[in-house]
């Protein structure tokens, strides 16, 4: 029995995880590819980058880290195709692993299953 005024003890615990699951349902992590590579793999289940067979991983990057990424290695490129990943909903192993510039970086350690990208944002550059 709570007093007047008091929240019970495990509304507390059930508050928080409602906080938690709200907050990781915006950490997303995000990976860039060109549109003629996107265009092999958008009718598949899967996406394979050729960094998962050269280097073993998928690079990714944090939405903070998007525009340096873009600045560093697409800085040629005309349009770009930015994949919005749910984390909590890859199949593969997701690994945040210090990186360029000694930044942490996620990685993902195989294929990205299609029904973890929430979005896929074209952008012109």
């Amino acid at each position: 029995m709570t007093r007047r005024g008091q929240i019970p003890v495990n509304l507390y615990g059930f508050l928080f995880n409602i906080r938690a699951r709200m907050a990781a349902e915006f950490m997303l992590i995000y990976h860039i590819v060109t549109p003629e590579i996107w265009e092999q793999f958008k009718d598949e289940n899967e996406y394979r980058a050729e960094s998962l067979q050269t280097e073993g991983f998928i690079h990714c990057s944090y939405r903070n880290q998007l525009e340096d990424v873009l600045e560093r290695y697409y800085k040629n490129a005309s349009r770009v195709i930015i994949l919005h990943i749910n984390p909590h909903l890859l199949t593969s192993e997701l690994i945040a692993e210090v990186s360029t510039n000694r930044e942490i970086y996620p990685h993902v350690y195989g294929v990205i299953n299609k029904s973890s990208i929430v979005n896929v944002e074209e952008r012109s550059l």
